[in-house]
C-alpha cells in the first residue's frame, strides 16, 4: 500500500502554527506528501467548521480563523488509513 498509515501519521512531525492563532492557522508536513491529507477544523461539540486538504506533492494548507470565537478547537488530520487530532487555540 502506498497510502499514509496510522503509524506514519503518528510519527509525522506535523506543525500547526501559529498556536495560539489570531487570523490563520497553517498545517504543515515536514516533507512532500505522496497522498492527500484531509483536514477538518472542529469545535469542541464535534461540529466541522472548515475543511482543507494538503495535496499530494505539497506540504501546507491553511484555515481562516478570523470568523471564529476565541477558544479551543481541534484539527483532524486524516489519510485513507488513519487520523490524528491536534488542539489549537484561537486568541485575540
Amino acid at each position: 500500500s502506498t497510502s499514509i498509515s496510522q503509524e506514519m501519521l503518528n510519527d509525522m512531525d506535523i506543525s500547526l502554527f501559529p498556536n495560539p492563532s489570531v487570523d490563520v492557522i497553517a498545517v504543515q508536513t515536514p516533507g512532500l506528501l505522496r497522498d492527500d491529507l484531509r483536514l477538518e477544523l472542529i469545535d469542541l461539540t464535534g461540529r466541522v467548521l472548515q475543511t482543507s486538504v494538503i495535496e499530494s506533492g505539497s506540504t501546507i494548507a491553511y484555515f481562516d480563523t478570523q470568523p471564529l470565537n476565541n477558544g479551543t478547537y481541534l484539527v483532524r488530520i486524516q489519510s485513507d488509513e488513519g487520523q490524528i487530532v491536534r488542539k489549537v487555540i484561537v486568541a485575540r
